[in-house]
């Protein structure tokens, strides 16, 4: 699974960004495929990733859980974007999960989310929107069912419909999320913060789910650095 970014900017942070910058640099020769210019950078961002202590889930289960390798006929694998700890927080009460997925033939997935105590909050089908260039697709718990209330931990799981309907054999991957809001002096900080210093804020706070957004939207800010 992916792992992430130290609560300062130390020398694994710094190690991160400089793979991240010479990945970007490397030539390419034609007829090779363009590497992916943010998988090095998340998957350093993920491997120092801490999940906040206190009211962690009691247990929690492996991300991906049946095949996580594909869809009969696809050719490509399937992982959720997270930290071996398999937990983390967000300030959105309908968050979004990020997927590696290139391709695949299914057209939906199935999204649930359940309480801590295994009460069902909602269970959505998705279709499968368009991945972006380095193959990753989002799903979001839609706005038309109601939000994560704060502070309690919810189970998501997210089914890949291989056949159009669910299948037992189908992938399957889970995670553990909560809802949290920023205390006012963290965002102010953070609305004072450059995107590097609001990664370091997001670790330190135990935010992963506001993490991988931010470091897909800003891919153009993290490659145009030349030093920390």
């Amino acid at each position: 699974m992916l792992k992430l970014l130290s609560t300062q900017l130390t020398p694994p942070f710094l190690l991160a960004v400089a793979w991240f910058l010479t990945a970007l640099t490397t030539p390419v020769q034609a007829d090779q495929p363009v590497p992916s210019s943010v998988q090095p950078l998340l998957n350093n961002f993920a491997s120092t990733f801490r999940p906040p202590r206190g009211d962690a889930p009691r247990r929690t289960v492996p991300a991906g859980s049946r095949d996580e390798s594909r869809c009969s006929g696809d050719n490509t694998s399937i992982r959720p974007l997270m930290p071996e700890s398999n937990y983390g927080l967000t300030v959105e009460d309908h968050p979004v999960l990020w997927m590696e997925m290139p391709s695949t033939r299914a057209q939906a997935v199935l999204l649930v989310f359940q309480t801590e105590s295994g009460d069902e909050h909602s269970r959505t089908q998705i279709p499968i929107p368009e991945a972006t260039d380095q193959g990753i697709v989002q799903f979001q718990l839609p706005e038309t069912v109601a939000g994560l209330l704060p502070v309690q931990n919810y189970r998501w799981s997210l089914s890949i419909l291989c056949e159009g309907y669910l299948n037992p054999s189908d992938p399957f991957f889970s995670g553990w999320i909560k809802q949290v809001d920023h205390s006012p002096a963290v965002a102010q900080t953070l609305a004072n913060a450059s995107v590097v210093e609001q990664v370091a804020i997001l670790q330190k706070t135990g935010h992963w789910y506001d993490i991988v957004p931010l470091i897909l939207q800003n891919q153009d800010t993290f490659s145009g650095m030349d030093a920390l």
